[in-house]
């Protein structure tokens, strides 16, 4: 494992605050080869140089490394190229340490300042660990490959709920005339709505949905309006299930449904504050479908490091175009 972690810290002396973290890959993660160090070091520099961060702190993670046996100054290309860059806006990098692996007992030493090292304490023992864990989130090491997997196309999956879409397409299409012979379009919508959510509902945790279930929320999830309104369970009880869900289906449908499923996860994970998930869940969206706008605009963000809390517009608007269609959806 190779990776750069940075803490853009903003405010001013006595009060500033660690406002974003973001990680760099240090290796290509299909290919394994090293990434270039100054491009890197512009895409770092990109997100973390803003008029409001007086400074980085900054943690090189790296497997092949070794702890110096002296305490002469040593650096990385990676953090070198990077300082260069942050200099040239005028944000010091305040602080660096270099670690082989984050886990209990592994040494530390400083790439930065005095020299100074030590050994890591136990991850899971910190305040933040328990904070996270009191809020349902605790923290998790996880490579980028089991990220990865959450989004790879699953080949029976695939072929199970394929095999379901023309008959899902042919009821939902049967919904629609029924909706437009009682010239009330809105029940169409209504109805691909309440479907969603009534399958969210029954999700259990780990519990894989049917085929047909994942074929009827892949055709409900092309209407927009549905779509939409989907992103207020983001801020409900039942937001890990739809997440769930939107991963199972960016791993079992094809095309645009694919996208639309991925950039539905790219967010939900994106307002739990997983960037690595968000971000690999935006790119699975873009790959499939480069033009699909709402997954250009969250990854725009992710990529200028928005905090997590300023998207929480989405959920309001989903609300509001739930209710447009005549459905409640669930608390917050």
């Amino acid at each position: 494992m190779a990776a750069a972690v940075l803490c853009a810290v903003d405010g001013e002396p006595g009060k500033a605050l660690i406002d974003l973290v973001v990680r760099f890959d240090l290796y290509h993660p299909d290919s394994g080869r090293p990434c270039d160090p100054e491009t890197l070091a512009a895409a770092a520099a990109r997100i973390c140089a803003r008029p409001e961060v007086v400074g980085i702190l900054a943690v090189v993670i790296d497997d092949t490394t070794r702890m110096p046996e002296s305490a002469p100054p040593h650096s990385h290309r990676v953090l070198d190229d990077l300082e260069r860059r942050l200099a040239a806006a005028g944000v010091p990098v305040r602080a660096a340490w270099a670690v082989r692996v984050i886990a209990a007992g592994q040494p530390w030493w400083t790439l930065r300042g005095p020299h100074d090292s030590g050994y890591v304490l136990d991850p899971g023992s910190s305040l933040v660990a328990f904070n996270r864990a009191l809020n349902g989130r605790p923290i998790g090491s996880r490579p980028r490959s089991a990220l990865t997997a959450v989004v790879t196309p699953d080949p029976g999956l695939h072929a199970d709920v394929s095999a379901e879409l023309a008959d899902a397409v042919a009821r939902a299409n049967e919904r629609y005339l029924e909706a437009e012979d009682s010239d009330d379009q809105m029940r169409y919508l209504r109805r691909q709505l309440d479907n969603v959510l009534r399958y969210v509902g029954k999700q259990q945790p780990g519990e894989q949905a049917t085929a047909r279930a994942v074929a009827e929320i892949a055709v409900a999830l092309r209407d927009h309006e549905v779509r939409d309104a989907v992103f207020a369970l983001a801020d409900s009880p039942h937001a890990e299930a739809a997440e769930q869900l939107w991963a199972q289906l960016t791993r079992a449908v094809p095309g645009q449904y694919r996208a639309e499923a991925a950039a539905l996860l790219g967010y939900f994970a994106y307002v739990r504050g997983d960037g690595p998930m968000a971000g690999i869940a935006l790119d699975a969206a873009l790959d499939t479908d480069p033009r699909h706008r709402m997954a250009q605009l969250l990854h725009a963000a992710l990529e200028a490091g928005m905090r997590p809390e300023r998207l929480q517009d989405l959920p309001r608007c989903g609300r509001e175009a739930a209710t447009n269609l005549g459905v409640t959806m669930p608390a917050a």
